[in-house]
């Protein structure tokens, strides 16, 4: 008899035993390979984190000693996302033009103009067609006079405040369009300024 309750004992510790490892393999098997909750999904822009944008600028220059000019150029920026939200940029932008409100006494005024900076850019970049950002530059502004045979220049702080979109018309092209704040402190004065800009931007 004591025999027969050590063989029922072995008998029954050994299922338990069996039962418990089927229950560790069911836990840990690994979900099918089709299964698209296992498969992770990108959020960025066909994971390209870098853009490189040249466009049309055109900028209406205000408060230039009480005067305004307009001028027509290009703009040239780069810019590198560190996630799918913030980058850092680099922007330049230049253009020629001729003063619109001529102040008395000055004829045939024409000017350059040349802004470089850099600074912190935002952008939406969820693979959408249409992707908006904005960005916060600070850098040097720059002006070189002509007048009358007479050639002047003038620098001191530039800063772009703006925000624009990108279209995508394939995987790495968009079409950019911004419209910026450009304020500059030239000559111990502030001046407020605007530009539009459009043009291609490559993402790779």
């Amino acid at each position: 008899m004591r025999k027969i309750l050590m063989l029922c004992g072995a008998i029954l510790a050994l299922s338990l035993t069996a039962s418990a490892q089927d229950s560790t393999v069911t836990l840990a098997a690994p979900s099918p390979a089709g299964d698209p909750a296992a498969q992770k999904q990108s959020t960025s822009v066909d994971e390209f984190n870098k853009q490189i944008a040249v466009g049309y600028q055109f900028t209406d220059f205000r408060n230039f000693q009480g005067v305004s000019f307009r001028d027509n150029g290009l703009n040239f920026g780069f810019a590198w996302f560190l996630n799918d939200w913030v980058g850092v940029e680099a922007n330049l932008g230049t253009g020629f033009g001729s003063w619109t409100d001529k102040p008395i006494g000055v004829v045939g005024q024409d000017v350059k103009t040349l802004f470089a900076g850099g600074g912190a850019r935002f952008g939406y970049r969820r693979n959408r067609k249409v992707e908006p950002w904005g960005h916060v530059l600070v850098g040097d502004a720059y002006y070189h006079f002509w007048q009358a045979g007479k050639i002047g220049s003038n620098s001191g702080l530039g800063y772009v405040v703006g925000a624009g979109i990108d279209y995508k018309l394939a995987p790495r092209l968009y079409l950019r369009v911004e419209g910026d704040y450009l304020g500059t402190h030239v000559l111990s004065g502030n001046q407020q300024n605007f530009q539009i800009i459009a043009g291609p931007a490559f993402n790779f």
